[in-house]
């Protein structure tokens, strides 16, 4: 059996490293297809991990972190050197949008510069949906919490007959009702399996330069 694993970067790295338990920060140094393999194998599933698609977008710079995006490069780098693993770009949007402080008590309207990522879910279900469309895997592990993507799942389920479950990058949170009622089965990942699915440090690339996990990580 094959297994295919859509990684939603976004939702992943807000869910265990920027809102999730304080002991999922020093794991950072994620390895998609050792994650990949470790669902699996919780999940009982007989088969290999033969495809690992990761949508993410690029970070901008931040003046409060600026060494962020290069950090992100350091883990895509590392990414890249392995053969089941594609990595598919969305982009960061900056929009202005109108309202007022809550607690304010003059409720005054104000302008407020956000900083949203477009592309990525819906990238993930085209693909996802190709790929099961394509007789090119025969389940699915969705590592997301993201309910926009009920409908791919769905889809998936109900016209493919092709089995989803859910990994949801929740362990502190609730996970998405939809999801889960709309797939085969949900896990949630915690802190034991991130550290068992750590990229070495460093990563040797096929040039043989070493990649080496970012300090602050």
């Amino acid at each position: 059996m094959r297994i295919g694993v859509y990684i939603d970067g976004f939702n992943l790295y807000y869910g265990l490293f920027k809102h999730g338990p304080p002991v999922c920060r020093q794991y950072k140094w994620l390895n998609p297809f050792l994650l990949g393999q470790e669902m699996a194998t919780r999940l009982k599933l007989s088969g290999d991990v033969t495809r690992v698609r990761y949508f993410t977008s690029r970070a901008k710079h931040n003046p409060e972190d600026p060494g962020q995006p290069t950090r992100q490069q350091m883990l895509v780098r590392a990414m890249e050197t392995l053969p089941e693993v594609s990595v598919h770009w969305g982009q960061h949007i900056d929009t202005v949008k109108r309202g007022f402080l809550v607690g304010d008590p003059d409720k005054a309207i104000r302008n407020f510069s956000t900083r949203e990522e477009k592309g990525s879910d819906v990238s993930l279900g085209v693909f996802m949906t190709r790929d099961i469309a394509l007789k090119e895997i025969d389940v699915v592990l969705l590592v997301s919490n993201d309910s926009d993507l009920v409908n791919a799942v769905s889809v998936a389920e109900a016209d493919f007959n092709t089995r989803v479950y859910i990994v949801s990058p929740q362990p502190s949170g609730n996970p998405s009702r939809k999801l889960r009622e709309a797939a085969s089965g949900l896990i949630i990942v915690d802190p034991d399996c991130l550290a068992k699915c750590q990229f070495a440090n460093p990563v040797v690339d096929g040039l043989g330069r070493k990649i080496h996990k970012p300090d602050r990580w």
